[in-house]
């Protein structure tokens, strides 16, 4: 019979993860903010407890935390709200393909950084005939790796690129 209770590990993240959700009382500071701005000083704190970038390989800063583990954190920061808890985890989204397919200096030149410093990124794509649908996106015929880590294209014109060097950098949180 498999054993589906949390180890000791897990438990103290989701301990953390509600005790920073509670000490916070996101979801009342959700109610309280009509203006839906992202809730800078709620992150500050977030990443001052290492609840953000939790992915970033150990070599650059980050705790390479499990996917499950990671899982467990922000379904109890979800509990308090959504919204607060995707803009602490947001940045995940435009790291893990630099995580999974960039070089080392890549991942040196855009991960460590996040993990220094509070930090947000993002991800954009799109497409003339898939809108932001990445599924829907062609590769291209020949790849270059010393210029394009990946480009999409559709219909034989490339019409998102990122190539090393020139992709968005990430920027500090402004105050």
């Amino acid at each position: 019979m498999m054993d589906f209770s949390l180890s000791s590990e897990q438990q103290e993240h989701v301990e953390k993860a509600r005790e920073f959700t509670r000490e916070w009382d996101i979801a009342e500071r959700r109610a309280a903010r009509p203006e839906r701005r992202v809730p800078l000083e709620i992150c500050r704190e977030a990443f001052k407890r290492g609840l953000m970038n939790p992915h970033v390989p150990t070599e650059y800063g980050g705790r390479a935390e499990r996917v499950l583990d990671h899982c467990l954190v922000m379904e109890e920061m979800c509990t308090g709200c959504s919204g607060i808890a995707t803009a602490i985890d947001g940045n995940g989204l435009s790291q893990y393909p630099i995580i999974l397919a960039g070089t080392h200096e890549q991942k040196r030149r855009f991960l460590a950084p996040m993990t220094e410093q509070l930090t947000f990124s993002a991800y954009a794509v799109t497409e003339p005939e898939a809108g932001s649908d990445v599924s829907r996106s062609r590769p291209p015929r020949s790849r270059s790796a010393a210029t394009t880590c990946s480009t999409a294209s559709s219909g034989g014109s490339p019409t998102a690129r990122w190539r090393a060097g020139t992709s968005c950098s990430p920027a500090p949180a402004r105050a």
